[in-house]
């Protein structure tokens, strides 16, 4: 008996949604075709990114996102026996994880399999009309990538393991517009997004305040350009302040920290391609930062922590160890940490999830960070002479946690991999990092070798 179609879109609707024109129309429009393909592109910042429907707003994407999360929440709504993929598509090892998680979803496989044998498997489930109807979101995909899973070590771009099948839809989200056309196809099926209008952005205030804005609302929401990251985070800091924070003392407090801004900017230029996003991102990050920095170090620390992990499914086991710097005589598992020291982690998290800088996903033991968030947070660690302190911390984290790659580890290493990549491809470890760097990538090699992904093994166990 085939398993009934189900849904594994892992952010919950969101009651703050702002609706703006006919989107979401274009959108059904488009999917609704035999094949249907269409791509929602945009600057990342633009959008309304508000999915924990709790007091926070999660951050790690953008208007795009949001709009596919409320196209695949109508969908589940109205087409009950429509099969729902949710593809996170940042990197290669995101998206081999997440053709794993259809796998086991669809029930090709009790167990996690290797790359190797999952992703024909589930392009061949996905093209077979017996399985019935789906929609499969491929989110935050603004870069090519592929998948090596063939003996001769070729490379599978992702377009290709995307079927063209009459039954099936794609709803692309990404801020590269070739990219994006190089997965639906033609030029028409490509929906820009923009920036939210005056009274959309002023709405966004009103929601995320719980109440009707007060003077200098209007003055707030152009300041930061209508940006709604910008905006949930001003809101954030307001409403966690209470009445010794106003929206004009606020606006205030905008004014102060433009040098910082500047700053910033100048330090990471590859950052100017988010355009106007930018400085009101930074201006808001830059307050919640520099008063978390002062009123609970710890909490600083831990984002500074995040910060160096890849920004979606941040595991929470992991995220513990950012105390191991301040702890190292003591053992700083999971299992034999002090209740003292889990109170303190848990107000940590409260207080960055409170000022909309990091958030927990629909599963409580992982969290995920916006972008921008993470960028402005690692080009400060670099202005203070602290990122080589954090990333050798991050280092010996998944040092110790990342496990060798028989099959019997491969649920954990699949989770890490994706966390441990950008960094193998980056390769900025210095020389100083020689025992820890030796050990990680000997295993991720080992764990990548498992999986077939020959050519990417081969690079890391040659450097270990």
């Amino acid at each position: 008996t085939p398993p009934k179609p189900c849904s594994n879109i892992p952010f919950r609707k969101d009651d703050d949604f702002v609706e703006r024109g006919d989107v979401l129309e274009r959108i059904d429009k488009r999917c609704s075709r035999p094949a249907g393909r269409a791509a929602l592109v945009g600057f990342g910042g633009f959008g309304h990114d508000s999915r924990t429907r709790e007091v926070w707003p999660a951050l790690t994407y953008s208007r795009k996102s949001q709009l596919a999360i409320e196209y695949a929440h109508r969908v589940r709504r109205t087409s009950p026996d429509t099969w729902l993929f949710w593809v996170h598509a940042s990197n290669s090892a995101r998206l081999e994880q997440a053709f794993g998680d259809i796998a086991q979803m669809v029930g090709l496989c009790a167990q996690p399999s290797a790359a190797v044998d999952t992703v024909p498997a589930v392009y061949k489930w996905l093209s077979n009309e017996t399985n019935g109807q789906w929609l499969m979101i491929v989110d935050n995909v603004d870069d090519e990538i592929a998948i090596e899973f063939q003996e001769d070590g070729q490379s599978i771009p992702l377009a290709s393991l995307l079927p063209q099948s009459d039954h099936g839809a794609i709803l692309v989200t990404s801020r590269n517009t070739d990219v994006a056309r190089s997965l639906v196809g033609r030029r028409q099926d490509i929906i820009q997004i923009s920036a939210m209008s005056d009274s959309e952005a002023g709405e966004l205030l009103r929601k995320k305040l719980g109440e009707e804005p007060s003077d200098g609302a209007t003055q707030l929401v152009k300041a930061l350009d209508c940006i709604p990251l910008a905006i949930v985070q001003a809101a954030a800091y307001i409403d966690r302040l209470e009445k010794r924070m106003s929206i004009p003392k606020y606006l205030g407090q905008l004014k102060g920290v433009e040098g910082q801004v500047e700053l910033l900017q100048k330090a990471a230029p590859d950052m100017r391609r988010d355009g106007k996003a930018l400085n009101s991102v930074l201006a808001t990050w830059q307050i919640s930062f520099e008063h978390i920095r002062q009123q609970r170090p710890s909490a600083a620390d831990l984002l500074s922590f995040m910060s160096f992990f890849n920004p979606q499914s941040i595991p929470e086991f992991m995220i513990h160890h950012y105390t191991d710097n301040k702890n190292k005589e003591q053992d700083s598992s999971s299992e034999r940490q002090t209740n003292g020291e889990i109170d303190d982690f848990e107000e940590d998290v409260a207080v960055l999830r409170a000022f909309s800088l990091v958030n927990t996903k629909q599963r409580e033991d992982e969290f995920e960070m916006h972008k921008l968030v993470q960028r402005a947070t690692g080009v400060w660690l670099k202005l203070a002479n602290r990122d080589g302190m954090w990333r050798r911390a991050f280092i010996q984290a998944m040092a110790q946690e990342f496990p060798n790659g028989e099959y019997v580890n491969w649920p954990k290493c699949r989770t890490l991999f994706p966390h441990v990549l950008p960094m193998v491809e980056q390769r900025e470890p210095s020389i100083e990092e020689t025992d820890g760097w030796a050990s990680l990538l000997n295993n991720t090699g080992w764990y990548a070798w498992r999986q077939g992904l020959f050519g990417q093994a081969e690079g890391m166990v040659s450097e270990a």
